[in-house]
């Protein structure tokens, strides 16, 4: 079937495609450059014996998994309504996406191959790639208390593949979770390890469990974010952010050109196949809230006994130190003795660098802000270090923490709750020229900076003694009250412990696909996306005169498909994907259809339907009228958006997400009667609503509003997305059969004829993949 309409992509998006192209890239995955951003996520590490099954599993997967375009698409969306509504969460965008890695030995296992790679020069990142973390955990730290044999992942049974998912939504996410463990399951393999992650509640959202605003320092990425076009090598509206070649954290693109010959990084050794990959650290590492800062304390305590430090100083000062910034994000360089205020700025400062510190007496050279990544302040030797070649070391990080909050004050948790932690991950182009050499040469260096007298010392919040990596002892510069220069020694303990890490490689969607059939080569199918923008259909319309055949709008797309068999559904893929901004009708102002209805007296009229399409603009549904005629079906539209105040039957509604139409209540020429299933504070509600099925389209509410718990069809559903009538199953035997759409899933309800309008279940649950299954 032809696509609805020749695609017209608005002129403001088509600029910014072309600048940055990366930003709608279909072969990166979401997580690398978009990020997922949710509160809920949780990370699978799988081992697979059966390959064949496996490769079969992955087939399944590939579909699901999000990529850059996708997950882009709705952050823009999600913060364009968050600022329109004042920084608050727009309820009614909701997702979960999915990401996947491979290591060495999953790529072994799907390829059948022993030998992956046709060279790796040693110490290479190929190298690193193909040993595994537990192999290079002297070189990283992870000894002493770190070391492997402690590990609840990554050194015992082989890890084939990680898993990344993340949500909005716990509920949803849990479901998708039990979902993938029965696929995984029924394809022969087993989860090694569940690692879960979820934001943390109150004063500590956004931030680690020692109470520290989590990744505020994050490099910018040519091709993706924006230049500051008034100054230029930074990232536009992120001040101090510095823009980075791809090629740092992708494979196949330009890195920086810094003199430095990163013998650790040969391009001629890295395979086409890589190319849109990036290279996926995993590591789970623990935190002792209470162990830490008491050990704060006790710094605090030495240093102020040997007059290192003023004597007004407290606990949250000396952690600062240690950290590098305050807990709000602020920087030591410019709130050097105490945090903002509350009518301070307090947003996470990022636009600094340590060039007029360099001896560490504002921000600590142990500080772990300042060790794992010094800027312009690194000097070796008496030297300084071009600031261009500690930019090259930088790592996309990405990361959750686990486990219960607790605050030392004892006004949260307990010290005795669960374990918790840092769900920590971190995307580069070079495992050993990025994260292994901060591990190595910075974080657990104690002679980084070079040749300082004493010792700066190991990164004094995730590093300590580390026999014998490190002794952990660092070094306080400061002045003493004649204006003297003093280095006061303190012994730290560990506090941060790593319990698990895994090297992967999160490929391009071509690899993926091609792993499917077991290989690494060669030209592959496009295997059209299942979730375009999420786990969510927004809206099923029927393609006039073709029965059985839809647009499936979902986010920011649409999916022509097709029905076979009614209930049973076996749909095709029917055309090709589009925006939803390629219809001619919905390309000026609309980002996302929320639902559709058709005009009851505009079915064929001049050779055309009729319908009312309700969207979002600025935080606020309105809705506009569209026509769709033509073979093949064009839409056309005055683009004029009315609120919707001008619905009788709609008063104190918001958001509209779903129609089903009353199968037998007035179903005359003069009005139609329609269930209207609305989101509302308390959650989705319905009421019954009748319109005038001739000009002017007269509305009125029959009903006031129900909570979904009133249908016995609904049970355990939080939120209908869609609802579509089966074809032929319309008042067939006193009963009408539904499609409704909901989360990932969907099932099958009938409902009666008669006053009362009894309904049941026809087919339970299932993920709707199985309804926008490709051919």
């Amino acid at each position: 079937m032809t696509t609805a309409t020749t695609p017209s992509v608005p002129a403001a998006r088509a600029a910014t495609d072309t600048a940055l192209p990366l930003r709608r890239s279909t072969q990166v995955q979401g997580d690398i450059l978009a990020g997922f951003r949710k509160d809920h996520t949780t990370v699978l590490f799988l081992h697979f014996s059966d390959p064949v099954k496996a490769r079969q599993w992955l087939k399944e997967l590939v579909p699901r998994i999000a990529t850059v375009a996708q997950v882009t698409a709705f952050n823009e969306e999600f913060s364009s309504h968050r600022s329109a509504a004042g920084g608050q969460d727009p309820d009614h965008l909701k997702v979960t996406w999915l990401n996947f890695g491979v290591t060495h030995p999953g790529l072994q296992l799907f390829t059948g191959k022993e030998q992956i790679f046709d060279k790796v020069p040693p110490e290479s990142t190929l190298d690193a790639y193909v040993q595994g973390a537990a192999a290079r955990a002297e070189i990283v730290g992870d000894v002493d208390v770190n070391a492997p044999s402690k590990w609840l992942y990554g050194n015992g049974q082989p890890v084939h593949g990680v898993l990344t998912l993340a949500s909005d939504d716990d509920e949803e996410l849990i479901h998708v979770i039990e979902l993938q463990k029965e696929a995984i399951g029924k394809a022969g393999g087993v989860v090694v390890y569940h690692q879960k992650g979820a934001t943390l509640p109150g004063n500590l959202t956004g931030k680690d469990h020692f109470g520290f605003k989590d990744g505020v320092s994050q490099p910018g990425v040519a091709g993706y974010d924006e230049e500051d076009p008034e100054n230029p090598g930074y990232v536009k509206g992120k001040p101090g952010t510095k823009l980075l070649p791809a090629g740092e954290f992708l494979i196949g693109y330009d890195r920086l050109s810094t003199g430095n010959p990163r013998t650790s990084y040969p391009a001629d050794a890295m395979p086409a196949w890589m190319k849109d990959g990036s290279f996926h650290v995993v590591r789970r590492m623990a935190q002792d809230v209470p162990g830490w800062w008491g050990q704060v304390e006790q710094v605090l305590d030495q240093l102020k006994k040997a007059g290192a430090v003023p004597p007004e100083t407290n606990a949250e000062w000396m952690g600062a130190r240690m950290v590098g910034r305050w807990g709000s994000g602020a920087s030591l360089i410019k709130c050097p003795m105490k945090p903002p205020s509350d009518d301070q700025d307090t947003e996470p400062d990022n636009d600094f660098d340590f060039a007029d510190d360099p001896d560490g007496l504002v921000t600590p050279l142990y500080s772990h802000t300042r060790k794992s990544a010094p800027r312009a302040g690194l000097v070796n030797d008496g030297k300084k270090v071009d600031a261009l070649l500690n930019e090259g070391r930088r790592i996309i990080r990405r990361g959750s923490p686990y486990g219960k909050p607790f605050s030392p004050d004892g006004s949260v948790g307990s010290a005795a709750d669960d374990p918790r932690g840092m769900a920590f991950g971190c995307y580069q182009a070079d495992i050993v020229g990025q994260f292994e050499f901060i591990q190595r040469k910075w974080t657990n260096n104690s002679d980084n900076p070079q040749n300082r007298k004493p010792p700066a010392g190991p990164d004094a919040m995730i590093s300590g003694k580390l026999t014998p990596v490190t002794d952990g002892r660092i070094g306080h510069e400061s002045t003493n009250a004649q204006g003297t220069r003093m280095s006061t020694p303190v012994q730290l303990t560990t506090f941060v412990l790593t319990q698990g890490c895994v090297y992967s490689f999160a490929p391009s969607m071509n690899t993926l696909r091609r792993l499917t059939e077991g290989r690494l080569d060669g030209d592959v199918p496009d295997i059209p996306s299942l979730h375009p923008h999420g786990a969510r259909i927004n809206a099923m319309l029927p393609v006039p005169g073709e029965p059985s055949r839809y647009w499936s709008f979902q986010g920011p797309l649409a999916r022509p498909v097709t029905d076979a068999r009614g209930e049973r559904t076996t749909d095709l893929l029917a055309g090709s994907t589009a925006p939803v901004s390629s219809w001619p009708a919905l390309a000026s102002g609309v980002d996302k259809v929320d639902t559709i209805l058709p005009m009851p007296d505009q079915t064929g009229t001049d050779g055309k339907d009729g319908y009312w399409v309700f969207h979002t603009v600025a935080g606020a549904q309105v809705y506009r009228n569209m026509a769709i005629g033509g073979t093949p079906p064009v839409s056309s539209s005055d683009g004029q958006d009315k609120p919707l105040s001008r619905w009788n039957s709609l008063g104190g509604v918001t958001h509209v997400d779903a129609f089903m139409k009353v199968p037998d209540v007035a179903t005359d020429a003069e009005q139609q009667s329609y269930w209207l299933f609305h989101t509302t504070p308390g959650g989705q509600k319905y009421r019954m609503i009748k319109i005038q099925a001739y000009g002017g389209h007269g509305d009125e509410k029959v009903y006031d509003d129900s909570p979904l718990t009133s249908w016995p069809s609904l049970q355990g559903i939080s939120q209908v997305d869609a609802i579509q009538p089966v074809p032929g199953k319309q008042r067939e035997n006193g009963e009408s059969w539904y499609w409704v759409f909901h989360k990932d899933s969907y099932r099958v309800i009938g409902v009666a004829d008669g006053s009362s309008h009894a309904d049941r279940v026809i087919q339970n649950d299932r993920p709707f993949h199985e309804w926008n299954s490709p051919s």
